[in-house]
């Protein structure tokens, strides 16, 4: 082997390595910056198991503890179905809703758990519309251990 093809095959080698140097640096930053995407974050589900209607809809507002709405929207849910919001504010205290067949109400949501998940991982708010055409809430809970 040469002069010349050892230095171009050095040269080559150190690009090589440059790059995945620079691939790996921004794709870590690309991850840390997902995880305080979802820190403070929550989810709200709607799942639909009312069985009178094919299509539920759903006309609801999050709120914070001092009124402030956090987030509004209405949603058409499909019997046996389910919906998620984007990650919202994990400030939502009560859900009020209206439906299309007449049901309306209020959910309390508690503050986060004891043993919150992972700030990467946005918290999940569950609720729950069944055949006595009310809404309530449920959430998985991780243990402490």
């Amino acid at each position: 082997m040469t002069d010349d093809q050892t230095f171009y095959r050095r040269k080559f080698l150190g690009t090589a390595m440059a790059a995945t140097v620079t691939v790996t640096a921004g794709c870590l930053d690309w991850l840390s910056d997902e995880e305080y995407k979802y820190e403070n974050k929550a989810r709200i589900t709607i799942i639909n198991s009312h069985y009178d209607n094919e299509t539920t809809t759903f006309e609801f507002a999050a709120k914070a503890e001092n009124g402030t709405t956090i987030y509004e929207d209405t949603w058409e849910v499909t019997k046996s179905h389910s919906f998620t919001s984007d990650p919202i504010l994990d400030e939502v205290r009560t859900i009020n809703y209206r439906t299309d067949n007449g049901a309306d109400g209020n959910v309390s949501i508690p503050a986060e758990p004891e043993c919150p998940p992972h700030p990467s991982v946005s918290r999940k708010i569950n609720l729950y519309y069944g055949d006595r055409k009310e809404m309530t809430y449920r959430e998985d809970v991780p243990s402490c251990d």
